[in-house]
């Protein structure tokens, strides 16, 4: 069309934009053809341009006069008004740029909306399949950052339910506690009144637990005018005892789980996070194969062992290790990921609903860009002003003073943030709003 003489040139772009409009009310089923009907004034008199006569115009080879050029533009600038009229809110530059985003060809020898947008609007080609991509990769980038989530979640999910099961356990640690610091007290009483001086072996038993004064008495030989040394002498305490012995199994079995779900908490889910799991350390390993080739040596040093790894009280404490890790996931990376996951699918969406109404304009992939930033903006505002540290310690009866219940790791760990940050992600031109609003509020000038 380039080696055309402007006007020409302009015809046949301006008689492709009528096509495209008129194929455009064809598919409508909302809208007919019949009742195209356009008023034209000619020196002849009034005439009226119907369906008829517009494919007669359109079908006209261009004229070889400037007056009869112009004239047939001026007809063909007419008609596309109205009929872009009939197709509101689209116009013939959202309807070729849809149609080009769209990627509708046919065959060669074949008409397309998408050849008539080539011819009607020349150049927007590149930027439709610059947007055409865009959105692709967006929408790619949202299934695997919801993906992302949904692993996060899980994996938050499972650490609160087995950090949950410690929690009946360390009530009934606290009250057990208490009750054999009764007896104890009790018993040493009983043994060694004041003015008294008990016997060795009684002595050595006033510094052993309740539960474990057994094996110093284990040979039997203690007098039976001291009943109450005996191990496990009396009901009470064999109740309180063996209540221990089987809180201490619970809590290895917790325990236990909770360091499997340290090491590989996918092989506790089962289903298909174990073999992704699997498959994911297996493109893993390879990563790392490959950067050892790369990458000096020295970057892929074992780091030094870690000498308080094997201690038991880091062993049993390993819940205390566990929440700190579940809250930063629950806190701040899921609403973080679920906020731009919010903001790229409302960009999809808004794509999807342009182009079932014909309205994709160029300036739309630029928007989208900016509309996702926004969405990101918001969602790490709202992870870092929502969310909340761990509570306070809540003390519980039986326990010594300023000591804590476990309900407090656990406490604080919802999904109300990431709730709010997906929905603040969706409709950041409303979080927006919504502070702007508030912002002249509360610094409005006094008048």
């Amino acid at each position: 069309m380039d080696h055309l003489k402007p006007d020409t040139g302009y015809l046949l772009s301006l008689k492709a934009e009528v096509r495209l409009l008129i194929r455009t009310i064809a598919g409508d089923p909302d809208k007919s053809l019949s009742t195209i009907a356009i008023d034209w004034q000619e020196a002849s008199g009034p005439i009226r341009l119907d369906y008829a006569a517009i494919v007669q115009l359109i079908s006209q080879i261009p004229p070889a006069t400037e007056p009869e050029l112009l004239t047939l533009i001026g007809k063909l600038q007419i008609i596309r008004d109205e009929l872009t009229t009939a197709v509101k809110p689209a116009t013939g530059l959202s309807i070729a740029y849809t149609a080009l985003v769209a990627g509708d060809q046919r065959r060669t020898g074949t008409q397309s909306a998408y050849g008539l947008a080539q011819e009607a609007f020349a150049g927007l080609e590149g930027p439709a399949q610059r947007h055409r991509v865009s959105i692709k990769l967006l929408s790619i980038l949202a299934i695997l950052l919801a993906f992302f989530a949904s692993w996060e979640a899980t994996k938050a999910s499972l650490g609160k339910s087995l950090l949950q099961t410690l929690e009946p356990l360390r009530t009934q640690q606290a009250a057990i506690t208490a009750e054999k610091l009764k007896l104890e007290m009790r018993i040493d009483n009983a043994v060694a009144p004041p003015g008294t001086t008990p016997d060795p072996l009684a002595r050595a038993a006033l510094h052993l637990p309740l539960c474990d004064r057994h094996m110093l008495f284990a040979d039997a030989t203690m007098p039976s005018t001291k009943p109450d040394l005996r191990p496990h002498a009396t009901a009470e305490i064999r109740d309180v005892c063996e209540r221990d012995r089987l809180l201490a199994l619970n809590f290895r079995l917790a325990q236990d789980e909770l360091r499997r779900f340290n090491e590989s908490w996918p092989d506790l889910v089962g289903g298909l996070f174990k073999p992704v799991s699997r498959w994911a350390g297996h493109v893993v390993a390879l990563v790392d194969i490959g950067l050892e080739q790369v990458l000096p040596a020295s970057r892929f040093t074992e780091p030094p062992a870690c000498p308080s790894c094997n201690d038991p009280i880091r062993s049993e404490d390993i819940e205390f290790r566990i929440a700190p890790i579940i809250q930063v996931i629950v806190s701040y990376i899921l609403p973080f990921t679920l906020g731009i996951v919010g903001s790229l699918l409302f960009v999809v969406l808004d794509h999807y609903t342009r182009m079932r109404a014909n309205q994709l304009v160029p300036r739309d992939l630029a928007l989208s860009h900016l509309r996702v930033i926004l969405g990101i903006v918001v969602a790490v505002c709202i992870s870092l002003l929502i969310t909340g540290a761990v509570g306070p310690a809540v003390p519980v009866q039986g326990l010594p003073s300023g000591s804590a219940a476990p309900s407090s790791l656990v406490g604080s760990l919802t999904l109300s943030a990431s709730l709010i940050a997906f929905l603040a992600g969706f409709g950041a031109e409303a979080v927006f709003s919504l502070l702007q609003t508030l912002v002249q509020r509360v610094f409005a000038a006094p008048k």
